[in-house]
């Protein structure tokens, strides 16, 4: 695809590809990391999808995207590194692949959606407020009931008390369901009229659309990018030293060992996917250390978490509590072995060889053209072809030097002791 040919109108981008058989619009709005704004964003993104001042419930909704050949509307927020957005993403077929012409009546579709949400006098419909309330209330409860997910939260706060992001972390459901309870109609309304007045931050037009077709879409959506207040949060400290939590309800320890990435950003992203897979892949080093080697673990891998300008990568470890120091010594000798040369060169060539097969098969996908485009307009890592020659210029010191630069931080152990004698 050539970037050049990629228009801007106040923050939408217009990206042509003659021929493609679908159209995706994406907008993004700012919002912030405070678990209040978090929690409203989840109700109202549910609240614009269950019913709206011309559809009555969520199955009128989803008929009427029928209507239009099954096109897809989601409402949703997310996070990318220190940043967190509402997001508004509509994706329909190629007109040039339709008899009728529908793709006016489509997006004026979408623009209701987005437009004409229920709030009558200044109030939501009650019963759909409440239910919605009852289900995020039921998702979070069935999450924090996984063991897994209840642990990595406590990893995250214990380890990054000043990190921002950790202002919406769910801990405790009791404080989570007052919380919620306490939004009121105004709440949502008032969070809803800021956000489309004030937040938006940046979208895109992909697909076989010709320009006054873009110009119209620009008219149906007048959104002026804002970037007021928009605050990265560069660099958090991990904490130092270790915790340890005792859980009576189960059997099985966890071990987490924290590793602080002092030096990590976009041109680091290639480095750490490799890094990945050559601790965690079925042949990597930490079953072949911990499982194969040692005996210690039921299951063993890692997992990074990556913000703007840092990052830490975490090796997670499953395993009795009577083993916690013997899996630490083991954890440490992984990293001593990725500074061996004759070992990294083993590993970076069976890394190299599995992403070169995936890219192989990715790129005539659909869905990653449509995420080369977003990478290029919204900057927030290399596009996937700089990734791949990234990947494959990677050398077996520069695995060296960077698995050298980083520093352990944190241990936090998980115990499990259910009915042991």
């Amino acid at each position: 695809m050539d970037f050049n040919s990629i228009i801007e109108k106040n923050g939408l981008y217009f990206c042509p590809v003659n021929g493609f058989a679908s159209v995706k619009l994406e907008l993004r709005f700012f919002i912030s990391n405070e678990k209040y704004d978090v929690v409203k964003a989840r109700l109202l993104s549910m609240y614009l999808m269950r019913i709206n001042c011309k559809f009555s419930s969520r199955k009128e909704i989803k008929n009427k995207l029928k209507e239009f050949y099954n096109m897809s509307l989601n409402i949703f927020q997310t996070r990318i590194g220190s940043k967190r957005f509402f997001v508004f993403n509509v994706k329909l077929l190629n007109q040039s692949l339709i008899d009728d012409y529908y793709f006016k009546d489509a997006f004026l579709f979408a623009k209701d959606i987005l437009f004409e949400p229920s709030f009558h006098d200044g109030k939501l419909d009650k019963d759909v407020f409440d239910q919605i309330k009852k289900d995020i209330i039921n998702e979070e409860s069935i999450k924090l009931s996984n063991t897994s997910v209840k642990t990595k939260r406590n990893l995250l706060v214990e380890s990054l008390p000043e990190c921002n992001i950790n202002k919406n972390i769910v801990l405790d459901i009791d404080d989570f369901k007052m919380m919620v309870e306490s939004i009121s109609d105004e709440d949502i309304i008032d969070f809803y009229n800021d956000l489309i007045s004030n937040k938006f931050f940046r979208g895109y037009v992909f697909g076989d659309v010709t320009s006054k077709e873009f110009d119209m879409i620009r008219n149906y959506f007048p959104f002026k990018a804002c970037f007021d207040g928009f605050v990265y949060a560069d660099y958090v400290s991990v904490n130092c030293g270790s915790k340890e939590v005792a859980d009576n309800t189960i059997n099985d320890s966890s071990l987490y060992v924290v590793y602080q990435i002092n030096n990590y950003s976009l041109d680091k992203w290639f480095l750490y996917r490799i890094i990945q897979v050559m601790l965690s892949n079925s042949n990597g080093l930490c079953h072949k250390v911990l499982r194969n080697e040692r005996g210690l673990v039921y299951s063993a891998g890692s997992y990074i978490n990556k913000y703007r300008f840092w990052g830490f990568i975490v090796l997670v470890a499953n395993i009795h509590h009577r083993d916690k120091e013997k899996c630490l010594e083991g954890i440490r000798e992984i990293f001593d072995l990725l500074k061996d040369e004759s070992i990294v060169k083993e590993l970076l060539s069976f890394v190299k060889d599995k992403f070169n097969q995936e890219d192989m098969v990715c790129d005539e996908l659909v869905q990653y053209l449509i995420e080369d485009v977003e990478d290029f307009v919204f900057n927030e890592r290399p596009t996937r072809q700089e990734l791949h020659v990234l990947t494959n210029n990677v050398t077996v010191q520069d695995i060296i030097n960077e698995i050298s630069n980083l520093e352990e931080k944190f241990i936090y152990f998980y115990k499990g002791v259910k009915d042991e004698k």
